[in-house]
């Protein structure tokens, strides 16, 4: 069967957890789980985090971000988003599988280093880390939050430079012009 029985019971754990019946939901998500499939730990975490079982959705997501290297950051980001869970540790996983990934990161786990970073209430490594994600990859999401950082550093300079590449690369993104992103 493979993974087929796993995708039936996070069908149905999502199917309850759409309406909020989280108790039916749970040996669904639980069993597909003990695959250990990312997007089984996901759901099982999520229908957890909807129970309130801080404890079980913290091992649920601690077992995603140890597992799989380019999820990392999940963790961390549900114990800023809840308030439980071992915040402390959860950082840690993401800092070290980082620095396995050595000092060339893609422009997106610059982004999500800029995001952890900002979570963790460091902007001025968020601002280093947003800057290599727009340097790397220009485009407008980067650049919003690279110059959302920089307005809360009171780094005008940064915000203008931002703009200027934004300007020059407009062809690429027509749908959003500088002067749109300056007025945010």
């Amino acid at each position: 069967l493979g993974l087929d029985h796993a995708r039936t019971q996070v069908k149905l754990a999502r199917h309850f957890m759409a309406r909020k019946e989280w108790k039916k939901a749970q040996p669904y998500a639980d069993a597909a789980a003990r695959t250990y499939a990312a997007w089984a730990l996901f759901c099982a975490a999520e229908c957890a985090d909807g129970m309130k079982d801080w404890k079980k959705a913290n091992a649920y997501y601690r077992a995603v971000s140890s597992r799989y290297r380019n999820m990392a950051d999940r963790w961390y980001y549900w114990c800023c988003r809840t308030g439980q869970g071992d915040r402390k540790d959860a950082k840690e996983v993401v800092l070290k599988r980082f620095a396995e990934l050595g000092p060339k990161y893609t422009s997106d786990q610059s982004a999500r280093l800029g995001a952890c970073s900002m979570l963790a209430g460091e902007p001025d490594a968020a601002l280093v880390h947003f800057g290599k994600a727009f340097k790397l990859a220009p485009n407008p999401i980067y650049a919003l939050h690279l110059m959302l950082v920089a307005e809360e550093l009171k780094k005008p300079d940064v915000r203008k430079r931002t703009v200027s590449v934004i300007d020059d690369i407009a062809i690429r993104f027509p749908t959003i012009s500088a002067q749109s992103m300056i007025n945010i």
